[in-house]
């Protein structure tokens, strides 16, 4: 994500001239074969035994987004006990197919091809918090050759046909 990034930017850990924005991602609604009914408008809805899993905000990234897309919703408050949080995204399809929850709120690439995870609904409108992979080669990496190699590589345009046949997208701007 790219406030990870910044901070190493900010700590003199990267220089802003070696930061890139790789690919894009999106946040999906997915649910399984038992999950309520809904879409990311309607999830107040989810009723009070049910539960919305989500990445926890304060340990990472999808989990932020979750929160600032919810927020954009008016439903992170709302949503309050009835919100389970997943220490990432893995974890959070986990209890999904489980059956632990309800519904995840997820990355659209970590729900391809997961057996009994269907998507419901997408974050796709213009102000949806909009999922960046961010790189920054550091100033030891610049040191060493093949860092700066592996640097260049995920720049090209080999990478970003590898990133679009994994399900994401050009970087967001």
């Amino acid at each position: 994500a790219q406030d990870p990034v910044d901070r190493l930017v900010a700590a003199g850990l990267a220089d802003p001239a070696n930061v890139v924005g790789l690919a894009g991602n999106q946040l999906v609604l997915v649910g399984n074969a038992q999950s309520p009914d809904l879409d990311l408008r309607s999830l107040g809805a989810l009723g009070p035994d049910q539960r919305l899993v989500v990445g926890n905000p304060d340990f990472v990234p999808a989990g932020r987004y979750a929160r600032d897309l919810l927020d954009e919703l008016g439903l992170w408050q709302r949503l309050g006990a009835r919100l389970v949080y997943a220490g990432d995204v893995t974890r959070a399809l986990a209890y999904l197919r489980r059956g632990e929850v309800d519904l995840a709120l997820v990355y659209a690439t970590d729900a391809i091809g997961q057996q009994g995870v269907q998507v419901l609904d997408r974050a796709d409108w213009h102000s949806a918090p909009r999922p960046n992979v961010v790189a920054a080669l550091t100033p030891l990496g610049t040191a060493h050759p093949s860092a700066s190699a592996f640097f260049d590589y995920v720049r090209s345009d080999a990478a970003a046909g590898t990133f679009a046949r994994f399900g994401f997208s050009a970087p967001w701007e």
